[in-house]
């Protein structure tokens, strides 16, 4: 566990049990997602989250992630990948949503899923079953890379809608929600970043 954060291959999550690994290589092929354990030639041409790189002209990254629902929650929605970089002497963000669960379609415009069917009934928490995945594994190109310029990337996983919190107390003491917050929450897992520097 020591070894990992000072590698800084570790990842957090807003609370469920969600399990996360990620991985970057200019030479990962779609045959890695074929493999039932492909751990050994991630680490052998690739590097986990955490890690920093240098560029390679003429190449593109390619990023492996994995997800598992929390068993005990609801399934996952979608995965995205947070990039930023340095442009001009600016520095910019952009967020891509890189997987939806259900076959849902990613606008190629916004880079956002279709909003997922997945619901909440506020009058117990239970929650949708029957939407979203319960394992992810996908593979993500960065077609926008550019040699000369310093990057970073991370990923995170977002899980169907359950109650908040205070709902859920709200049920438990009998009264209606409060409205300074939301009903319901995302949770969430989120990666250490991979950095991809021009030098």
């Amino acid at each position: 566990l020591f070894e990992s954060m000072k590698r800084k291959e570790v990842y957090g999550t807003s609370g469920t049990r969600i399990e996360l690994r990620f991985f970057v290589s200019f030479d990962y092929t779609n045959n890695v997602l074929k493999i039932e354990e492909p751990l050994d030639i991630l680490y052998k041409i690739g590097h986990p989250m955490g890690s920093s790189i240098k560029g390679e002209e003429n190449k593109t990254p390619k990023f492996y992630i994995s997800a598992k629902r929390d068993e005990i929650s609801a399934p996952l929605d979608k995965v995205q990948i947070i990039k930023g970089w340095n442009e001009n002497g600016n520095l910019r963000e952009e967020v891509y949503d890189i997987y939806c669960s259900d076959d849902r379609k990613i606008d190629s415009e916004s880079n956002e899923c279709e909003m997922t069917k997945a619901k909440v009934d506020l009058s117990n928490c239970s929650y949708s079953e029957n939407y979203g995945d319960d394992n992810i594994v996908t593979l993500w190109e960065d077609n926008n890379y550019k040699f000369d310029q310093n990057a970073f990337y991370y990923v995170r996983v977002l899980q169907n809608p359950t109650c908040r919190w205070s709902s859920y107390d709200s049920l438990r003491l009998g009264i209606e929600p409060l409205e300074t917050y939301e009903p319901t929450v995302s949770e969430r897992a989120w990666s250490s970043p991979i950095w991809i520097n021009k030098n």
